[in-house]
């Protein structure tokens, strides 16, 4: 088994992400870099040095509208389309993967393939208090059960006896119901919300941080290395929503990235 490269698995990002966002642009459907993505854009022009990932996100409606054309074929030129909503993963939200090259991320035992992420912005309604709410109780108690759901174990990097005994309590809750009755009560809670009733919205399924609807209204293209891509106009308030003072570069200890290990696969390996 022979690893890529943090180069060479950059470039297969960059592959992937111009054959997604070419399906996008054909079936007119308005997404933005967000994350990462977006701040490596407007800071680095392209990959944050130490990160090895890419994030898009999509209103709910044309996320919706999406999903539906991805049921038909689940196929993005030569790669593959995965998620919940299509039938064929545990993840809220989709990913496009390469089938050709596997991935073993740092602290999990699972292979995965390369991955690009596509989240669902979903309403938050008007209120920051509201935010707050769905924030900080139904929503992080559903995705902690559905963490734990897909987990064959009790507990991850325990930092102490208390962190224990509540993970134990978590993983003894999750296995009162299946992993996909977890993820059907966190997509109806988080789209319950319609986007045209909203102010704000977020990236619910996955993130924790609420932006202003109006970021969306209007996108410019921003070089991401040696591509075009479409993301917010307004980058300074989103990327202020979900970083504050983004173009400060974090301490040297806090530049992590998922730790990936992709390697290319064989036919026969698949």
């Amino acid at each position: 088994m022979v690893y890529l490269s943090n180069e060479e698995t950059k470039q297969q990002l960059l592959l992937m992400l111009k054959e997604t966002i070419d399906f996008l642009d054909a079936n007119d459907i308005r997404y933005s870099i967000t994350s990462g993505t977006m701040l490596g854009a407007v800071r680095h022009q392209g990959f944050i040095p130490w990160d090895d990932d890419i994030d898009i996100g999509i209103l709910r409606p044309d996320y919706d509208r999406m999903v539906e054309i991805l049921k038909e074929k689940k196929q993005i030129g030569q790669l593959e389309a995965i998620g919940f909503e299509l039938g064929n993963s545990l993840f809220p939200f989709v990913k496009i993967v390469n089938p050709d090259i596997y991935v073993k991320e740092e602290g999990t035992r699972d292979t995965q393939r390369l991955w690009i992420d596509i989240f669902p912005f979903d309403g938050m309604g008007k209120s920051v208090f509201r935010i707050k709410l769905l924030n900080t109780t139904v929503r992080p108690i559903l995705k902690k059960l559905l963490w734990f759901a897909n987990s064959q174990y009790y507990t991850s990097h325990p930092r102490n006896c208390r962190h224990i005994i509540w993970n134990y309590f978590w993983y003894g809750i999750s296995k009162l119901c299946s992993p996909e009755f977890f993820i059907r009560l966190l997509i109806r809670n988080c789209s319950r919300i319609k986007v045209s009733d909203s102010i704000y919205v977020e990236d619910s399924t996955w993130g924790t941080k609420a932006v202003p609807k109006e970021v969306f209204d209007e996108m410019r293209e921003y070089r991401f290395e040696t591509m075009t891509v479409k993301g917010f106009k307004d980058y300074d308030t989103y990327l202020r929503c979900i970083y504050g003072d983004y173009m400060t570069l974090p301490p040297e200890e806090k530049r992590v990235n998922h730790g990936i290990k992709p390697w290319r696969v064989n036919d026969y390996e698949k």
